[in-house]
């Protein structure tokens, strides 16, 4: 315990005494003998021993202390678990690794158009929006889950969760370089994201379109700069163009056959033309390019995101779907693969390209779910109510169908004929 005390975490924050809890008298572990205590002890994570050691009295008293200092993964990982439960408390990768959060404190993602070099967007963030429009740190993932799963909420954490789940959308340069709004910008591109608490985790859409504003000239990608899905899945004019030479697309000069290859000097960098990790994000560009107007779908095996691309009315647009993870440690797996900042040995793994986006679609409202054999199309207002009253009346008229094939209302054949008859014999 001597070294719980010795954490550079707030001494209010953390008890320094285990918490006095009557313990049960049938619990067996508590009768083993302490050398066998000691041995599970050596067997748990850190988290596990630690709130061992802060729940109860007899293990607190006959456990040794940590033969070790524990790491600051190890740490985090404690602390999640520790404030789980309290809400404006959030976990950082430095000390003091946990911050009470106050009114006027709270993190803001940024609200404004990305352009390189202002003070709202740093070259951290400006990476992020670049590879899968990640506008979030895990600063808002912790606070979002936590406010999400309150019952009473105060005023300030009904506000900041407005604020972060609320629809973004904005217009952006893309390469970044000069504001939307700037008549000298040539090139605008689109950007809608959304955000949703789902099941404790935090789940984002985005879409992003690329405009071509002659239609009558093939969109190239030189001129759309780095893009992509994630940190694993993103393009650029250089590498885009060594994925057509190795695929036997491309010449050595530049020459091909595909419309949206870029200007030749962009080819003839010198680069060993071996596989990447983005090579199934250049496989669905080339076929979305080869088939307007069909959607190809993916999910990156490195990390939870799956993206669709698609080139519409000669516009290239790109959606994707990341599950960013739960409200736990900063520097979970999850995470760091997002931010491309794990360390780790990162084994491919092939997932469903619709898994986070069927999660994700799932928690929409009853119309969005009628009209969803519109597939990846946005139907107006008007399409909506109009599908929604088609399949109000189609419910009713399966709900009161007649046996005969009669349609509600319609009367049989012989109950108009005797009605027929009895008008004649009134008139006689």
């Amino acid at each position: 315990m001597n070294q719980l005390q010795q954490a550079p975490v707030e001494s209010q924050l953390l008890p320094s005494s285990p918490l006095r809890k009557q313990q049960s008298s049938e619990c067996f572990l508590l009768d083993l003998p302490n050398e066998i205590l000691q041995q599970i002890d050596e067997y748990l994570p850190f988290n596990s021993r630690v709130c061992i050691r802060l729940t109860c009295t007899v293990a607190h008293d006959c456990l040794r202390a940590f033969p070790r200092c524990p790491s600051q993964e190890e740490w985090l990982v404690f602390l999640a678990q520790f404030y789980k439960n309290r809400p404006d408390y959030v976990l950082v990768v430095e000390r003091p690794w946990v911050l009470a959060i106050r009114d006027d404190e709270l993190p803001m993602p940024p609200n404004v158009p990305p352009v390189l070099h202002w003070p709202s967007w740093s070259k951290k963030q400006m990476d992020r929006f670049e590879r899968g429009a990640l506008m979030v740190d895990h600063e808002h993932v912790q606070l979002a889950i936590k406010y999400n799963q309150l019952e009473h909420k105060k005023r300030w954490q009904k506000r900041f969760l407005k604020i972060v789940l609320r629809p973004h959308k904005t217009r952006f340069e893309p390469r970044f370089y000069g504001h939307p709004d700037n008549e000298k910008v040539e090139e605008i591109c689109y950007f809608e994201g959304y955000t949703k608490v789902i099941s404790g985790r935090y789940i984002t859409f985005s879409q992003r379109r690329f405009t071509n504003k002659d239609p009558l000239d093939p969109m190239r990608i030189s001129k759309l700069g780095s893009f992509g899905s994630c940190t694993h899945q993103h393009t650029s004019p250089v590498r885009y163009g060594h994925f057509l030479r190795r695929k036997g697309l491309l010449s050595v000069r530049g020459s091909s056959r595909h419309h949206i290859g870029g200007p030749t000097s962009v080819w003839r960098h010198q680069r060993p033309l071996e596989p990447e990790c983005s090579d199934l994000f250049f496989s669905s560009i080339y076929r979305a390019s080869c088939e307007h107007g069909t959607w190809f779908d993916g999910a990156c095996p490195w990390c939870l995101t799956e993206f669709s691309i698609c080139f519409k009315e000669g516009d290239l647009v790109l959606k994707t779907w990341r599950d960013l993870g739960g409200a736990d440690s900063p520097l979970n797996d999850v995470w760091l693969k997002h931010t491309g900042e794990y360390q780790g040995e990162e084994m491919a793994e092939i997932r469903c390209p619709t898994e986070i986006r069927s999660r994700y679609e799932d928690s929409v409202s009853f119309v969005k779910r009628v009209c969803s054999h519109f597939g990846h199309c946005a139907p107006s207002r008007e399409t909506r109510f109009h599908c929604l009253q088609t399949f109000r009346n189609a419910a009713v008229s399966e709900t009161y169908a007649d046996p005969t094939g009669r349609s509600p209302g319609e009367e049989p054949q012989e109950s108009q004929e005797l009605a027929g008859q009895s008008l004649r014999d009134e008139r006689d």
